[in-house]
Parts: structure tokens; sequence; C-alpha cells
């Protein structure tokens, strides 16, 4: 899990320009924990960002989605990508804390 978040906050920092900021933010419920991930890069330009990730291979960014939406998926959480209505993107990984097999 710790490389899996790594890889989405290293593709937030690729895909971002020089100087900008990248928010990280960890919050939970009783019944789930999660983190949200923003940056201020060009944002998702296609539906899945796995076939944005396979374009942007030259540009050395996006390489760790598939990766991280394994992991996750093992760790029976969730992880949705969305393009942010004032610039950048957002990933979001949220994992249920009542399921013993979640950690």
């Amino acid at each position: 899990m710790e490389q899996a978040i790594f890889n989405l906050i290293q593709n937030a920092i690729e895909a971002s320009p020089v100087n900008s900021i990248i928010d990280i933010r960890y919050w939970e419920s009783a019944q789930q924990v999660g983190l949200h991930i923003d940056d201020q890069g060009p944002g998702f330009t296609e539906v899945s960002p796995i076939k944005t990730s396979q374009l942007h291979k030259k540009l050395n960014y996006g390489l760790g989605i598939p990766f991280a939406q394994k992991v996750i998926k093992q760790h029976h959480g969730h992880v949705v990508f969305e393009t942010n209505l004032q610039g950048g993107a957002r990933v979001s990984l949220t994992l249920d804390i009542n399921n013993e097999q979640t950690f």
C-alpha cells in the first residue's frame, strides 16, 4: 500500500508544473479511511487514467496508476480519478475499516 500511495504522489509531482502545490489530505470516518491527492497538472484527458498513462509513457508519468489500482483493489479499496474544475487532477483512495481483509 505504501508503494501504491508513493506511485500516485509521484504521478502528481511529475504531472504538475515546477513550483506548483501537491495537496494531500487524509480523512477518516467510523467506516472508512481515505486520501485525496490533488495536483496542478493538466488533469486526465480521457475517461480511463490507464489509457492516459499509456499515452504519457514518454513523459514518465502515469505509470504507477495500474500498479496502484491493483494494490488498492487487493485491499478491497476504491480509487477514483477526476479532473478538477479549477485545473489539475484529484486521485481519491478509500479503504473500509471494518473489513478484516483490508489490512
